[in-house]
């Protein structure tokens, strides 16, 4: 069984994670940072779906190119939970172990749904 969940609990969204984004990539425009909060919050739904269509006998490396990819943009946004439980299923499919996948995808789920809901708010800080 994976030890992410064992884990010590962190926050969903590291604010500071995000304040550096705004102030190192999109150089403080908000229509730069509405552009990345979009891509994230409108792709992350795609590698949830890679990971949870997964079967015995598939591919692991298609999980693990998700897993992957979603791990780092997961870290962009400061979003380190996600982003651990991420690296985890990287690790396990790398080693073609993906027995605890289907639990791995629910707790991707869960802490998507968080970490869409945090960074709705701060979009929404970028309309304003």
């Amino acid at each position: 069984m994976s030890d992410v969940a064992a884990q010590p609990s962190r926050p969903a969204v590291d604010h500071e994670a995000i304040r550096t984004l705004e102030e190192d990539v999109a150089a403080g425009i908000p229509e730069i940072m509405l552009d990345l909060l979009d891509t994230f919050i409108n792709d992350t739904p795609h590698h949830i779906q890679v990971l949870a269509a997964y079967r015995p006998g598939d591919d692991p490396s298609v999980v693990m190119r998700s897993a992957h990819s979603l791990k780092s943009s997961a870290a962009t946004f400061g979003a380190h939970p996600l982003a651990q439980l991420c690296a985890e299923i990287e690790r396990l499919a790398r080693e073609g172990d993906l027995g605890d996948l289907p639990q791995l995808v629910e707790q991707v789920q869960a802490e998507y749904r968080t970490v869409k809901a945090i960074l709705e708010e701060e979009r929404a800080r970028f309309e304003g």
